[in-house]
């Protein structure tokens, strides 16, 4: 995949509307395959949303200006389109993304991923998302 979603990300920040909803879930985990999304441990914890699915496709579309990821998936929340910005996290030595849509403004590291080996990657990927 050449926009390395593929794999696990922990959400840092989940704001729907505004709100933090991050603590309606009981594990805060995305897992991106080949084609699919999996959304870990949505759970109803706070009774915002009655009917969701944990498992939904996604692709990528690219413009002259911006990367942009399409979640089709029947979860009110992350049933949309985001703005891609790759975060280099010279820090903690992560790479994030930071998704920006309409409603949603989440955060999220990805994890099992080696920081050093795919520095030159995660550089390549901030430059391509910057503002």
């Amino acid at each position: 995949d050449p926009y390395s979603f593929q794999g696990m990300w922990s959400l840092d920040k989940l704001y729907y509307k505004s709100e933090d909803i991050r603590y309606c879930m009981s594990i805060n985990g995305l897992v991106f395959d080949e084609n699919e999304i999996q959304i870990s441990g949505f759970l109803n914890k706070c009774n915002l949303y009655p009917k969701y699915d944990e498992k939904g496709k996604y692709h990528f579309i690219k413009d002259q200006n911006n990367l942009y990821l399409i979640l089709t998936i029947n979860n009110q929340v992350f049933n949309d389109t985001f703005k891609i910005k790759y975060i280099n996290d010279t820090r903690d030595k992560l790479l994030k993304v930071e998704l920006t849509s309409r409603n949603v403004q989440l955060i999220a590291r990805k994890g099992l991923y080696n920081y050093d080996k795919h520095l030159k990657e995660i550089i390549k990927l901030e430059e391509m998302t910057r503002d």
